[in-house]
């Protein structure tokens, strides 16, 4: 099992939000590759910094307090995350500014270095339009959750 991001609402919504998984994967690789992941060359190719999407809670199943405190199929809501509450304008904001960079400059994708040791393999994530395909998606959801009036999320990494 594969650890993703996760959206959290601060206010009370029926409706569930996800976070696109291709993105999750996109965002997720900063930790591991450090400077030459997807996500750091991509900041520098098209000079924007995106680390706000790197202001998350993050759990692992081998976290003993996780493990105690979350059960998935259990509705208790005993489960509270620590980590901050963005603004889902800011969020927003950023992934229009993030897909403005990629429309103005169509081939930033063949600046990014793959050799799956040092730098990360080459999944066509990029260069297949897919990054586009998910912020529009998680820019869509933004919009829906500022439409039910909830203006601050968290972002779950597990």
């Amino acid at each position: 099992m594969g650890m993703d991001y996760y959206i959290e609402t601060k206010e009370e919504i029926e409706e569930e939000f996800e976070f696109p998984e291709g993105l999750s994967y996109f965002f997720e690789q900063i930790g591991g590759y450090g400077d030459t992941s997807m996500v750091s060359q991509v900041e520098r190719i098209l000079e924007i910094d995106l680390s706000l999407f790197q202001n998350i809670s993050s759990y692992s199943e081998d976290d003993e307090e996780f493990d105690d405190d979350f059960d998935e199929d259990d509705d208790s809501e005993e489960y509270e995350s620590e980590g901050p509450w963005l603004s889902v304008v800011d969020l927003q904001g950023l992934t229009r500014a993030f897909l403005t960079k990629i429309s103005e400059n169509p081939d930033y994708h063949k600046h990014v270095k793959y050799s799956g040791i040092l730098y990360p393999e080459d999944t066509g994530y990029l260069s297949t339009g897919e990054i586009v395909d998910d912020l529009s998606e998680f820019d869509n959801t933004l919009t829906k959750l500022k439409a039910n009036n909830c203006l601050e999320i968290r972002l779950i990494y597990m």
